[in-house]
């Protein structure tokens, strides 16, 4: 992103030592070398860490050679391509981190495997004084790739009371089959308790050159021909194409901070190519909630102190869930409109709906184009600032329309205290597996059905639940404060900014 200057640097200077933080996470989850392994609750494993990379302000994605980079002082010193850099902390803007865990014993069979691993990027903006876990939310899922391991998934993102409760669909990019079995592994890696009441496959069989993405209700659409972007431009016209063309290491997450106007909404313009004739389009996104917008979620519960668990057990009440629902839709925490622009001015044609923060996922939204004259498409994004990061659009317009699937019930899933949950995990009854502890996983195995003659598969693990935060003891509500936050437009993002400014300079 060609943002010069302060707001860049700020971006990332605001210590990125502290990305640390967010991915170093004594979750617990580990296996063995034995053809069985297990999850303890409270293990001794062995974490190994890694800075393999880092994506800087200008846009750079940089790879280090072996063994990593290390944090000295104000800058992460690593060598690249054999010659030694040192790349100033202020010149970075997300951070790349492979964790792997390895086990020295085994307690409780669970899944077969050697080792779990992730590459997780993190930005600047974390808490130092938080626990290492705290940026992250939801259960963490994980696909068998053959050799480990390795987290696909992060579902129902901002399910954070029972009444809030949601299903997702999390596409297993890296699970294979083996000796005819799927495996999958999911994880408590947060200061929460996460309430799972199904966890299915979806295994889709396609034509080559399909690309299946599940829309927010999860129909699976088959879409080819997805084209990316020619321009996307921020709301002063600098260029930021290079940020949204693709699934890469560049995500764009601003700084949570006013503009130099003092305004709390940011605007991205993306344009596509459009046929002449089109009346139909999808539009493809990879987005995820921002990392500060996940910390303030529970920042702003945070101001009803004691009250903070009655308040989240009142969103039983339907009339409580729908003023939730109007907050995310009219502050653009969870639900980020899509403007699509027609011959009489921009109309909303719909909106994505925030996950992750960890991990993003691919999501389809149609849209309606045939008020949209000419041979270009332009969509208008205006996110309130720290709650969300864009990584990918695209759009097409060559639809196959909804894509069969097989589904999938666990054969078993064992968790880390040798029970078989598969019963409660296989529909969706208001029976839910609870993880409480960091460390709590589940392993489970699925029987892989045969594939079809020349077809190619894509597989998701579609989920139902919610998390519940854990609070320390809280003090007086601030009952004012939280109703402004709720109910006020706009006073969402000012609370962000403030809380941010506050961090910064408590941190300088």
């Amino acid at each position: 992103m060609r943002q010069s200057g302060e707001a860049m640097k700020m971006k990332s200077a605001v210590s990125v030592l502290l990305v640390f933080a967010l991915v170093c996470i004594n979750s617990g989850c580990h296996t063995t070398r034995t053809v069985k392994s297990h999850i303890p609750k409270n293990p001794g494993d062995l974490m190994i860490e890694k800075i393999v990379g880092v994506t800087t302000v200008k846009g750079e994605e940089i790879s280090f050679d072996e063994p990593g980079g290390r944090l000295v002082q104000k800058a992460i010193e690593a060598k690249v391509n054999k010659e030694s850099r040192s790349f100033p902390l202020s010149d970075i803007q997300h951070v790349w981190l492979v964790k792997q865990k390895l086990t020295t014993g085994a307690k409780v069979a669970i899944v077969s495997g050697v080792a779990i691993a992730a590459i997780v990027a993190v930005t600047a903006i974390a808490l130092a004084q938080t626990r290492p876990s705290s940026n992250s939310s939801c259960p963490f899922i994980y696909s068998w790739d053959g050799s480990q391991f390795v987290l696909d998934g992060e579902p129902y993102g901002g399910a954070i009371a029972r009444g809030l409760a949601r299903e997702d669909w999390s596409e297993l990019k890296h699970i294979r089959d083996v000796n005819g079995e799927y495996r999958v592994l999911m994880t408590n890696e947060a200061d929460e308790t996460q309430h799972t009441d199904l966890a299915e496959l979806w295994v889709a069989d396609h034509p080559a050159g399909v690309r299946v993405v599940a829309n927010e209700n999860g129909k699976l659409i088959g879409l080819s021909n997805i084209q990316p972007p020619v321009n996307a431009q921020d709301k002063i016209g600098r260029d930021i194409t290079q940020w949204l063309v693709a699934k890469d290491r560049r995500i764009w997450e601003p700084e949570p901070a006013p503009d130099a106007d003092g305004s709390l909404q940011n605007q991205i313009v993306l344009t596509f190519p459009k046929p002449a004739d089109a009346s139909e389009a999808w539009l493809v996104s990879n987005t995820a909630t921002g990392t500060w917008g996940s910390l303030m979620i529970k920042q702003m519960v945070s101001l009803l102190g004691r009250d903070a668990n009655r308040w989240l057990d009142s969103l039983g009440n339907s009339r409580r869930v729908a003023s939730v629902y109007r907050w995310a839709e009219r502050e653009e925490t969870l639900r980020l409109k899509v403007d699509v622009e027609e011959s009489s001015g921009w109309r909303t044609g719909g909106a994505l709906f925030g996950g992750g923060p960890i991990v993003a996922e691919d999501r389809a939204l149609p849209l309606d184009v045939r008020r949209v004259p000419g041979n270009r498409l332009r969509i208008r994004l205006r996110p309130p600032v720290g709650f969300w990061a864009l990584n990918s659009f695209g759009i097409s317009y060559n639809s196959a329309g909804p894509v069969p699937f097989t589904r999938l019930a666990a054969q078993s899933a064992l968790t880390s205290d040798g029970i078989d949950v598969a019963k409660q995990l296989a529909s969706k009854e208001g029976v839910y597996y609870s993880m409480p502890e960091i460390g709590n996983a589940a392993g489970l195995l699925f029987k892989a059905p045969p594939r079809q003659s020349a077809m190619e598969r894509t597989v998701f693990l579609h989920t139902a639940g919610w998390y519940q935060l854990h609070f320390e003891a809280g003090g007086d509500p601030d009952q004012r404060a939280f109703n402004e936050v709720l109910n006020t437009p706009g006073s969402t993002a000012r609370f962000t900014a403030s809380q941010y400014e506050a961090w910064k300079h408590a941190n300088r």
